[in-house]
């Protein structure tokens, strides 16, 4: 069999094994199928479900929740201090949505440059993140803002995590059946301004993000995000509480070097010169920090 071919094959939907379809109409229904039915899957686009189908994944149910009411939604929280953004919410919808726009422009100004439009107009912010794809750029954006995520289980409900936890606990949550219901993106305090930036320049092989809350001309938080590297994005709260804005470009390198020394080497192979990554994120993170000082 030529090359071609065997790539063809091994990538053709006909390779896919029969499954179960499930339908289901809320979040309840959706629970109930998980439990009910073993090694069921939720699939919401579905773009990395069906590529591991055909790569040999055989789910004997897929729990398909394009019909879960609000599953979608993108709203303010009842308390008016986080905007929930639905499992189900796809690319395009978070870059456009009117309630981020308003309340986190930068959010959806760097997830309007995720993918291209044929994924933005069917990959979900859940997908994203559960498909554990160390060059996907859900987790990096939604880490450095502090984003939570709900979900449920076949033996509870309500259940949050941090974004930048999930990649230590995706093996448990797969293994018990685990659903994702939406995201939490807490907004800044009343009085604070809060910046998002984002280079992806190097993806899939290298991604950075920095979220920094100022009030009153000085650093309230910051927190950097290094992708890429490892399964799951590197988090790093930076130690700039307090800093003036006109004193943190003249920290920016320094900043940025030593957070970069904080992160575990790579485990996500790389064929180029050693310590390229490391070397290559400190320099863009220094840009970022520099471009919200100026």
């Amino acid at each position: 069999m030529s090359h071609s071919s065997y790539v063809a094959s091994h990538r053709s939907r006909s390779r896919i094994p029969d499954f179960l379809l499930l339908r289901p109409r809320d979040l309840d229904e959706a629970r109930g199928m998980l439990a009910r039915e073993p090694g069921a899957m939720a699939m919401a686009g579905g773009i990395d479900v069906v590529n591991r189908m055909k790569d040999g994944l055989a789910p004997p149910a897929l729990v398909l929740l394009g019909g879960v009411a609000d599953i979608d939604a993108i709203r303010l929280s009842p308390q008016r201090d986080a905007i929930e953004v639905g499992a189900g919410a796809r690319h395009d919808a978070v870059a456009n949505s009117d309630v981020l726009l308003a309340w986190l422009p930068d959010l959806a100004r760097c997830w309007e440059r995720i993918a291209n439009i044929r994924i933005r107009m069917q990959g979900t912010v859940a997908g994203n993140l559960l498909a554990l794809m160390s060059g996907y750029e859900g987790a990096v954006l939604l880490s450095a803002l502090g984003a939570s995520m709900l979900y449920s289980t076949r033996d509870s409900r309500g259940d949050m995590i941090a974004v930048r936890k999930f990649g230590e606990a995706a093996d448990s949550f797969f293994e018990r059946g685990g659903l994702a219901e939406k995201l939490r993106v807490p907004l800044p305090v009343a009085g604070t301004t809060r910046r998002l930036l984002y280079d992806r320049s190097l993806r899939p092989v290298l991604s950075v993000a920095l979220c920094i809350d100022c009030a009153g001309g000085a650093v309230v938080s910051a927190c950097a995000v290094i992708g890429g590297c490892h399964r799951w994005p590197f988090t790093c709260d930076l130690p700039v509480a307090g800093v003036a804005l006109s004193e943190l470009h003249a920290r920016a390198d320094d900043t940025a070097r030593g957070a970069v020394r904080q992160m575990p080497a790579p485990t996500v192979p790389w064929f180029g010169v050693a310590n390229y990554r490391e070397t290559v994120a400190s320099v863009l993170l220094s840009r970022l920090i520099r471009e919200i000082a100026a």
